[in-house]
């Protein structure tokens, strides 16, 4: 009986910080568009958006397999056979890690902007600063994400 109410509490638990990473990531998903929206020029540093602690963000390409998300990240994670960005490339993956735990994540949409990508090693929450800039191919005008070296 006490064996079955350990895994019920920890099936519980994981339910809810799973939750938790996704509502961060909601909350995060509206900060990055309302800047974004401010248009070409923008510079914004991601710790200045995120309400939580975090050491290192991955920004995951489309068609990524969760083998090397899990890679990038240096450790299993279960999201990533989870996610879309497996399949479509309307999104950008991104992660945010702290302690080898994922403690939030955001499937930011392209008509949002293009974030460029991180070379398969993320950013540090130093390293982390972006910058909009405005782009035009063929008559459209696309917004890309671009960190601030």
């Amino acid at each position: 009986m006490l064996k079955r109410i350990m895994v019920l509490l920890f099936v519980a638990c994981a339910a809810e910080m799973m939750c938790a990473c996704r509502d961060r990531g909601a909350e995060l998903e509206q900060a990055l568009i309302r800047t974004v929206k401010q248009g070409s020029g923008t510079v914004f540093r991601m710790r200045d958006l995120t309400p939580f602690e975090w050491e290192r963000v991955y920004v995951i390409q489309p068609y990524t397999p969760p083998e090397t998300i899990n890679q990038k990240l240096g450790f299993e994670w279960a999201g990533a056979k989870r996610s879309a960005i497996q399949s479509i490339d309307t999104i950008r993956l991104l992660v945010f890690v702290k302690a080898k735990k994922v403690v939030a994540e955001v499937e930011y949409k392209v008509w949002n902007g293009f974030f460029e990508g991180d070379g398969g090693r993320g950013y540090s929450i130093e390293e982390a600063t972006f910058v909009v800039e405005e782009e035009e191919d063929r008559g459209e005008k696309a917004l890309i994400i671009r960190r601030v070296s």
